[in-house]
């Protein structure tokens, strides 16, 4: 019941988000649109944490529903632009192999935390709310990801305001994510 919170919503939103975007994003939407759904999809990363803190509604699957929204949302959108041109693939690739990464080691670390044994998928993902195996993430963590929604929002920000992949700030952009997801 604890599950089911407005942070937790918010997660739910992003990661239904990332596709929807991507599909945007692929089938030449109204750049936008898809710049407002974008912009609204990072925003909801500052906006759970800050719900969940606020109204003491954090929980095991929180932990875990945040950072995975996360990567379905920069993974989707980003593949989506990588593909148009907007990314570099190598960037995208990068971004998608460490975020994978990071996703196989959550679980197991949550498998870990309960012993290596569980009875069903709930109780797997926190919906028991044992008080075991919750993710903290790290500051770098979260800088980590506030760079990557940045530049996704630049990128699909690049045709409402007629700015070019090559167009002077995003150069640095792309190398401070790299920098950063190494």
């Amino acid at each position: 019941e604890r599950n089911f919170n407005a942070p937790n919503a918010l997660c739910v939103g992003r990661i239904v988000a990332g596709p929807a975007l991507a599909y945007g994003v692929a089938s030449g939407a109204s750049p936008e649109l898809v710049l407002g759904g974008v912009a609204a999809a990072a925003f909801t990363d500052y906006l759970d944490g800050f719900l969940a803190r606020r109204w003491k509604q954090g929980t095991i699957l929180g932990s875990y529903l945040d950072p995975i929204a996360d990567k379905v949302f920069v993974g989707c959108v980003g593949t989506a632009l990588a593909l148009e041109g907007s990314l570099p693939v190598w960037l995208v690739g990068l971004l998608v192999s460490r975020d994978a990464i990071h996703v196989v080691g959550g679980a197991w670390r949550r498998a870990g935390a309960l012993g290596w044994k569980w009875k069903t998928v709930g109780e797997f993902l926190g919906f028991d709310d044992k008080p075991r195996g919750a993710l903290r993430p790290l500051f770098i963590g979260k800088v980590n990801t506030a760079l990557q929604m940045a530049l996704i929002t630049f990128a699909v920000s690049e045709p409402v305001f007629a700015a070019h992949a090559g167009s002077p700030m995003m150069a640095p952009a792309l190398e401070l994510v790299a920098d950063r997801t190494v």
